[in-house]
């Protein structure tokens, strides 16, 4: 993992949900696929890489927003996996960095995007979860843009509400916890905790909503960003383990 390249996506990484309609070079979506490639075989996860194909957002809880996207990464894998969600995030996350690299924007969608009328197929045993929309993103924020990342931005918690014990960590903790701070959430919610205790850092979900768990892989690899180093073990309240 490139850290310092992750690092500097995510400082620019925000939330885009208006595009320019612009095509991506072949080039670079044939990187994207390659990418996509390489972490399911990592993971296990069977996510899907859709170019195109618009009618997932036609739908009117998608309010006329993610027009112009250049497609999106449909995140996929088995029902009976208990660490499914997390390993979405986390991988899903490392391709929204990748792209961000790329000068690509991106949001992560749920609950706006309709799955029924997606081209990504799940297998009888694998579902369907969540969706990354990506491409040229509209430099010019639409007031409805505007309007969302105002109200987004007043319902994260705080650090000291995710790391109460972060004074007394060590610096790699510390960098980690600032890096996690940027992470994307549902609601911007950052519904999860980091604990560093006997030399021990652990993380867990807070609250019991629908994908906390996706979120939860999102913040664990934010965290190994910002650390420099070492990996999470999968699973809530699981510990970090290469950086001591």
């Amino acid at each position: 993992m490139d850290y310092e390249k992750y690092r500097q996506a995510i400082n620019l990484r925000m939330s885009c949900r208006k595009f320019t309609g612009s095509p991506i070079a072949e080039a670079d979506l044939d990187k994207l696929r390659a990418l996509v490639c390489a972490y399911n075989e990592e993971s296990g996860l069977s996510m899907q890489l859709i170019i195109g194909d618009p009618a997932p957002f036609d739908a009117k809880q998608a309010m006329g927003l993610f027009q112009g996207s250049a497609g999106y990464l449909a995140l996929i894998g088995k029902t009976n996996d208990p660490n499914r969600m997390e390993k979405e995030g986390y991988f899903g996350e490392r391709f929204v960095l990748e792209a961000t690299s790329m000068g690509l924007g991106t949001c992560w969608v749920a609950s706006s995007f309709d799955k029924d009328k997606s081209k990504a197929a799940a297998r009888d045993d694998e579902t369907f979860d969540i969706a990354i929309v990506f491409g040229k993103g509209e430099q010019k924020l639409s007031i409805r843009e505007k309007v969302i990342r105002t109200y987004l931005g007043t319902n994260h918690r705080t650090q000291e509400d995710i790391a109460p014990d972060a004074q007394f960590a060590p610096d790699w903790f510390k960098n980690g916890i600032e890096a996690v701070m940027k992470a994307p959430s549902t609601k911007n919610t950052k519904p999860f905790s980091f604990c560093f205790e006997n030399g021990t850092a652990t993380a867990k979900t807070v609250g019991n909503h629908e994908r906390v768990k996706v979120d939860l892989g999102i913040a664990k690899l934010h965290f190994e960003v910002g650390a420099g180093g070492g990996r999470w073990e999968l699973g809530d309240g699981a510990t970090y383990s290469g950086k001591l």
